[in-house]
């Protein structure tokens, strides 16, 4: 069987730099931390979560409860 995107699960995760946090939803948050440790190398992913159906959906009630 071949992979499909669609069927990939998503993992949240948190990476720091500094006193700024950046909470998003990736497939490979350690790809994603390659891709952004480009334009701030000190950048450093402290928490991914397991692999999850509903990622963005997580994404989005963490944004909500840290703006609250």
């Amino acid at each position: 069987m071949l992979f499909s995107w669609e069927d990939a699960m998503e993992k949240v995760y948190v990476m720091k730099s500094g006193d700024a946090y950046k909470v998003g939803v990736s497939v490979k948050p350690e790809t994603r931390l390659k891709h952004l440790k480009i334009g701030n190398p000190y950048l450093k992913l402290v928490y991914q979560s397991r692999e999850l159906s509903n990622g963005y959906a997580v994404e989005t009630l963490i944004h909500k409860k840290l703006n609250s």
